[in-house]
């Protein structure tokens, strides 16, 4: 597992983002897209655009209480799916209050269901 802090360039749907990664060192890879890890959401297009959309102004809104900062988990084996996007987790809050996944948040909020 690998961590990185990131900023947020663009949420495109509920379980796609584009991110600025720092790498540390004075090294980063900047908008980059990050497909959540273990959740699927409705598309933004057909019978479930309503939901899509709900889906994705929901994962805004989080990001949104965090100035869009977050930190991003990556994981050995699986560093690149389908559409050549990076899977991960994103993270927000700190050390001092502590880290919220928002993978979860999404699941246990009814945004997204489980996806393997």
């Amino acid at each position: 597992m690998y961590e990185y802090n990131a900023e947020i360039v663009r949420v495109y749907d509920g379980d796609t983002v584009r991110v600025n990664i720092d790498l540390g060192f004075g090294l980063s890879i900047r908008n980059t897209a990050i497909r959540l890890r273990g959740i699927n959401t409705p598309e933004l297009r057909g019978e479930s655009k309503v939901h899509g959309y709900a889906s994705r102004d929901r994962l805004i809104a989080i990001l949104a209480s965090a100035d869009n900062q977050c930190r991003i988990k990556t994981f050995k084996g699986k560093e690149r799916g389908k559409y050549g996007r990076i899977i991960g987790e994103i993270y927000v809050g700190s050390d001092e209050k502590g880290w919220n996944h928002v993978n979860q948040q999404l699941l246990d909020e009814g945004y997204a269901v489980a996806y393997k």
